[in-house]
């Protein structure tokens, strides 16, 4: 069997003593690592390497770390997990919001942000046809709507081809309510399927995500009212599922 490539991870932060723990950490966790000090340090990375995931600062001091999130966000469908201050909720709020997969507060575990870079990077990988086949009870392929997921490619595209750009996260939060379709599941649920944590009363991450899908969805097809939010407990999906 051939051996998998070593996934890459890009730390963009201006403090050399963190980027380099964060190295020596990653790297001996298995990973290939780069690291830039700001933004034209990033943009240089992007174009020399294959980036699988950023690792992005909010903090940094000369620039904003949330205008570097909007133009990987733009630019490329690498997957990013931010790290922010524990004292600024809205500044993680925003990052999710602009495309971040998920976040970190500072001062962190090393074991801890290490879950979360493997939580987002399986969330983010494509699933080729030769591995993991859909069981039975799961069907590969649901039409909702005007819309149509594929749960092996991890794809969503309109009835016309049009293809649905999401995020891992995004994608397993539709996918979860659409194999669970008409059932009201809990936030709990959600962010234990999706996230891989249990779910905090003071953490928006599901609901952004959701926000974010469902503008995602509108953007591509029109006004679209599937995803509905189950007032004090979570979201289903009202809608026609067919496999």
């Amino acid at each position: 069997m051939q051996k998998k490539s070593p996934k890459t991870i890009l730390i963009v932060d201006d403090e050399a003593e963190i980027r380099s723990t964060l190295t020596s950490y990653l790297t001996g966790e298995g990973f290939e690592v780069e690291a830039a000090a700001d933004g034209a340090e990033m943009a240089d990375c992007l174009a020399q390497n294959t980036v699988d995931l950023v690792l992005l600062d909010l903090g940094l001091r000369n620039e904003s770390g949330l205008d570097l999130l909007k133009k990987i966000s733009a630019e490329t469908d690498i997957a990013v997990v931010i790290l922010t201050g524990k004292s600024d909720p809205i500044e993680r709020v925003v990052g999710l919001e602009l495309g971040a997969d998920d976040y970190i507060v500072k001062p962190f575990l090393q074991r801890e942000l290490l879950a979360r870079i493997n939580a987002v990077l399986r969330r983010a990988a494509p699933r080729p046809a030769d591995i993991q086949p859909p069981a039975p009870s799961k069907p590969r392929q649901l039409r909702v709507n005007n819309w149509n997921l594929d749960m092996q490619l991890r794809l969503v595209e309109t009835n016309d081809g049009t293809r649905i750009d999401l995020t891992g996260t995004e994608f397993e939060l539709l996918a979860v309510l659409a194999n669970n379709v008409g059932e009201a599941m809990s936030r709990d649920q959600l962010s234990m399927a999706a996230l891989n944590r249990a779910w905090d009363p003071s953490d928006r991450s599901v609901d952004i995500h959701i926000y974010n899908l469902r503008r995602k969805l509108a953007r591509t097809i029109g006004q679209d009212d599937s995803i509905v939010t189950v007032r004090n407990y979570g979201y289903t999906l009202a809608a026609e599922v067919h496999s």
